[in-house]
C-alpha cells in the first residue's frame, strides 16, 4: 500500500546518508524501520524527521499539480470561450450557404429539378 511505498522511498534516500561515523552504526541488512531506528535516539528522530517532511512534500506536490491542472483548464475554457462567436458564425454562414445551392424539393424528388 502507500505506507510501504513511502516507507521504500524514505529507506532508499535514508541508506544514502548513514546514521553516525561508526563502523557498527552503517546499515548493510535489509532495509526495514525496525533496523533504521534501533541504534540511536538521533537516528529515531531523524526518521520521523524525514518521514513527516517526505509525506508533506508529497502533499504539496500533489495540490501544486492539482492546481496547475486546474489552471490548464481554465486556459483552454478561456479560449474556446473567446472563439465561440467566431465559430458559430462561420457555421451559420456556412449552412446558409449550403441551403441556398440545393435543390428546393426533397431528396427522392430533386431529380425532377435537374431535368
Amino acid at each position: 500500500g502507500l505506507s510501504t511505498n513511502l516507507e521504500e522511498g524514505h529507506c532508499t534516500a535514508w541508506l544514502s546518508t548513514h546514521l553516525d561515523n561508526s563502523e557498527e552504526n552503517i546499515i548493510t541488512s535489509s532495509c526495514s524501520k525496525a533496523n533504521l531506528i534501533e541504534y540511536t535516539r538521533v537516528g529515531q528522530v531523524n526518521y520521523y524527521i524525514c518521514f513527516a517532511l517526505l509525506c508533506l512534500y508529497l502533499l504539496v506536490v500533489n495540490v501544486m499539480l492539482i492546481n496547475l491542472l486546474i489552471a490548464i483548464f481554465s486556459n483552454t475554457y478561456e479560449n474556446v470561450e473567446q472563439q465561440s462567436g467566431i465559430i458559430y458564425k462561420t457555421q451559420r454562414s456556412e449552412m446558409i450557404l449550403e441551403f441556398q445551392e440545393r435543390p428546393p424539393l426533397p431528396n427522392p424528388l430533386s431529380l425532377l429539378y435537374f431535368i
